[in-house]
């Protein structure tokens, strides 16, 4: 983008807190409204001065790894590899599941395990002593996606 075309994109909204570098065009605005709106006028100037593209970009409002990591599931540390799905119902009954990862740690005798459950709100319940036995040992609970 030339120089002549970075005045007339600063004319066409005055919110524009930064253009950089001069071949690119990357503008922050206070708000999407205000971004929405500046791009639908800024692709009526398509093809003047040198303008070909206009594309609006969001940065998703949460972190990525909320989308593929559930909130309503509790990881458990140390747990011993000969826990049973049995061990974890008799403690955590409203579980819908129940998984052991027990080939993770291949060298060692613990592993890792997570419950499933209707919602957050059981999971913050779970999280709140944090410290719970099985099949002999204590475990630590922690939120699912904070690992």
């Amino acid at each position: 983008m030339n120089l002549l075309m970075t005045e007339a994109v600063k004319k066409l909204d005055n919110t524009i807190k930064a253009i950089l570098p001069l071949h690119s065009c990357n503008v922050l605005f206070a708000t999407r409204e205000e971004a929405e709106s500046a791009a639908e006028k800024l692709k009526m100037k398509i093809g003047e001065n040198s303008l070909r593209i206009v594309d609006l970009y969001s940065p998703p409002s949460k972190p990525a790894y909320y989308d593929s990591v559930h909130q309503d599931k509790v990881v458990l540390r140390d747990v011993p590899k000969e826990a049973t799905p049995e061990d974890f119902a008799s403690l955590f009954p409203d579980a819908l599941a129940v998984v052991i990862y027990k080939n993770t740690f291949p060298a060692s005798n613990f592993c890792h395990a997570y419950i499933g459950f209707e919602n957050a709100k059981r999971v913050a319940e779970i999280l709140t002593p944090a410290i719970y036995t099985i099949a002999g040992r204590k475990i630590i609970s922690v939120p699912c996606y904070s690992i």
